[in-house]
C-alpha cells in the first residue's frame, strides 16, 4: 500500500527530506531542520487564529448579552411607568366614587382608558378594564351602581328594510343605564329625582295592491281579458312606516335612540326601572326634608344654593367674580336671619 503524501527521509540524502504525493517521488526538497521550523510557525499561527476569533465570538456574545440586559430593564422600567401611570388614574376614580361626584367619576374612568390605550397594544387596555372590574367589586368605584341594562338603537339599515324611504330613517347611539347613572357615548347622566323614561311608538304598517303586468300577461287567455287576472291577484306590499323610539331626561338634559318596534319589551323594562329608581330618589328626599326642623331646612337650603352656585361655575356658566358675589350674597342673607 503506498505511503500517504507528504515529507519523508530523501533516499538519495540523509540530510534531506523529500515530498512524496502518494505515487511517486518529487523534485521538492527540504532540510530537516526547515521542516522543524515551519511546523512550530505553523502552530503557533494556528493558534494565534483559533484564539483572536473564539475572543471575538466571546466579545460578541457578552456584547448581546448586555444589550439584552439593557432592553430587559428598559423594558420593566416601562412597565413599571405605565402600571403606575394606571394606578395613579385608577386613583382618581376611586376619589370621585367616594365623593359621589358621578360625572366626575366616569369622565376619570374614560380618562383612564384613553392612558392605556395611547401606552399602546391591546394588553394594557384589558389590564386598565380588569383593574376597574376589580375596583367595582371591591366597591371602590360606580359605589352601589348596578347595570340595569343597555337599550340597543335600531341600525339604518334595518330602519330603511322596513320603511323604504331615507326621509324616515333616524339615527341615534346605544344608552347604557345603570341603576344611578346613564350613558350614551362619552356623554354621562346622572339619575336624580327628576328623571324620566318612556318608550315612544307612532306610525302603522301599510300594505297596498297593485296589479302586475307579468300576471296580466300570463294569466289572460284572451285578448282584452288581462284585467281581470290583474284585478284578482295583485302584488301586495307592506310598508312598515312604525318609528320606536327610546327617550330619557331630566331637569335639564335629554337623550333618545331609535329602537325597533318589534322589540320593545326590553326597553320597556329599562325605563320602568330607570322611573322606579328616581321616584326611589324623590320619596328618600321628601322623607329627610318632612323630618327637617326649620332650623336645618334653612341650613338645608343654603348648603343646596352653594352647591348649585359651585356647579355653575364648573360648568363655565358663573365666572369666578360671579361666583364669589352670590356667595357672598347668600352667606349675608343666612347672618341677618
Amino acid at each position: 500500500m503506498s505511503p500517504d503524501p507528504g515529507w519523508y527521509d530523501d533516499p538519495r540524502d540523509a540530510g534531506l527530506l523529500r515530498f512524496w504525493d502518494g505515487s511517486a517521488w518529487t523534485a521538492q526538497t527540504m532540510k530537516r531542520a526547515d521542516l522543524e521550523t515551519v511546523e512550530e510557525s505553523q502552530t503557533v499561527v494556528g493558534d494565534g487564529l483559533r484564539n483572536r476569533f473564539k475572543a471575538k465570538v466571546d466579545k460578541s456574545r457578552e456584547q448581546r448579552r448586555r444589550e439584552q440586559q439593557v432592553a430587559n430593564a428598559h423594558r420593566a422600567n416601562q412597565q413599571a411607568n405605565n402600571q403606575k401611570a394606571l394606578e395613579e388614574a385608577l386613583a382618581l376614580v376611586q376619589d370621585a366614587a367616594r365623593r359621589g361626584a358621578i360625572v366626575e367619576e366616569e369622565h376619570a374612568r374614560s380618562q383612564m382608558l384613553s392612558t392605556a390605550r395611547s401606552l399602546g397594544g391591546t394588553r394594557w387596555r384589558k389590564h386598565a378594564g380588569a383593574m376597574l372590574d376589580h375596583a367595582q367589586s371591591n366597591g371602590t368605584v360606580r359605589i352601589g351602581a348596578e347595570l340595569i341594562g343597555v337599550v340597543k338603537s335600531e341600525g339604518f339599515f334595518s330602519q330603511y328594510a322596513r320603511k323604504e324611504a331615507l326621509d324616515k330613517v333616524s339615527t341615534g347611539m346605544p344608552i347604557t343605564v345603570l341603576s344611578d347613572r346613564l350613558f350614551q357615548g362619552e356623554q354621562v347622566y346622572v339619575i336624580d329625582e327628576f328623571t324620566n323614561a318612556q318608550v315612544y311608538l307612532d306610525g302603522v304598517e301599510q300594505i297596498t295592491q297593485r296589479p302586475t303586468l307579468t300576471r296580466m300577461a300570463l294569466l289572460s287567455p284572451l285578448p282584452g281579458t288581462a284585467l281581470i287576472p290583474g284585478l284578482a291577484l295583485q302584488k301586495k306590499k307592506k310598508n312598515d312606516l312604525r318609528h320606536a323610539e327610546f327617550l330619557v331626561g331630566g331637569r335639564d338634559w335629554s337623550i333618545s335612540t331609535p329602537i325597533n318596534p318589534d322589540s320593545l319589551q326590553e326597553p320597556r323594562r329599562i325605563a320602568q326601572m330607570i322611573n322606579s329608581n328616581a321616584d326611589a330618589i324623590a320619596r328618600k328626599l321628601e322623607r329627610e326634608l318632612m323630618s327637617q326642623t326649620p332650623e336645618t331646612a334653612a341650613k338645608t337650603d343654603v348648603i343646596s344654593q352653594l352647591e348649585r352656585l359651585s356647579a355653575l361655575r364648573e360648568q363655565g356658566v358663573l365666572s369666578d367674580a360671579e361666583f364669589d358675589q352670590m356667595k357672598s350674597a347668600i352667606l349675608n342673607q343666612e347672618g341677618s336671619s
